[in-house]
């Protein structure tokens, strides 16, 4: 009696198997640039725009700097320090019941933390490209407010 082979062996060529490797390599690098950590946070941000009740656009070179290093910020206003300290980013999947707005499936799921503070309104934000954007308040109670940076420097 012979034995039963489910899976006869094959010859993949060397092409194929490149080919595999570049495509899962791609995808592992698509799937880090979708998390947020504080990493991508890393850099100087330039605010660009600030919706809330109402809507201002700042333009480049406005002197509104948000500055993230590997554990520490900088917040400027017209160029002037206004504060410093510490940051986490923390995940955190109540953005929708914190800014009451329905947001995207898996968009705004972690929170910038400043200084060990919890008692402040949550900011959670997004990064696409070299845009950040930060939703923080309850939107219901026109308290909401997303601000829109771009990446000056990394």
């Amino acid at each position: 009696m012979s034995a039963l082979r489910l899976f006869p062996p094959r010859k993949v060529a060397l092409p194929k198997i490149a080919l595999l490797l570049i495509a899962s390599a791609a995808l592992l690098a698509a799937c880090r640039k979708k998390g947020e950590s504080s990493n991508m946070l890393s850099g100087s941000w330039e605010l660009r725009q600030a919706f809330g009740s109402f809507v201002n656009n700042y333009p480049a070179g406005n002197g509104h700097l948000l500055l993230f290093n590997a554990n520490s910020y900088s917040f400027y206003a017209g160029g002037q320090l206004q504060k410093a300290g510490t940051y986490t980013v923390v995940p955190d999947g109540t953005a929708t019941e914190n800014v009451c707005l329905v947001l995207p499936a898996g968009e705004y799921t972690s929170r910038i933390r400043y200084d060990n503070n919890d008692s402040i309104p949550k900011q959670f934000f997004q990064i696409n490209n070299d845009s950040l954007t930060i939703v923080s308040g309850c939107f219901a109670y026109d308290a909401g407010v997303e601000s829109v940076y771009v990446r000056v420097t990394n």
